[in-house]
């Protein structure tokens, strides 16, 4: 992806980074005993990236971005199920 110009450039790293940090960060929150509804968290952020995705393509004219949708999707279907799996043992 190459970088804009001005303050789009700030926009597009800002963003990245805090789409990406903070789906990490809950990620690890939520893997801690008693913390696993944190997990929905970084899977509605993936999910919500996916349909973005297919928005994009259908209403934008963007490429239809097949292997990372369905790895955001996989993703968050697996965020979930740990999720449940998780609560269900405390």
């Amino acid at each position: 992806m190459p970088l804009l110009d001005g303050l789009a450039r700030s926009t597009q790293i800002g963003n990245l980074a805090a789409f990406f940090l903070t789906l990490g960060a809950t990620i690890l929150f939520g893997a801690r005993a008693g913390r696993a509804r944190l997990l929905y968290v970084p899977a509605c952020l993936l999910g919500t990236a996916a349909v973005a995705r297919m928005l994009a393509w259908a209403l934008h004219g963007a490429a239809f971005a097949t292997a990372f949708i369905a790895i955001e999707l996989a993703a968050a279907a697996l965020l979930v199920t740990s999720a449940r799996r998780l609560a269900a043992r405390a």
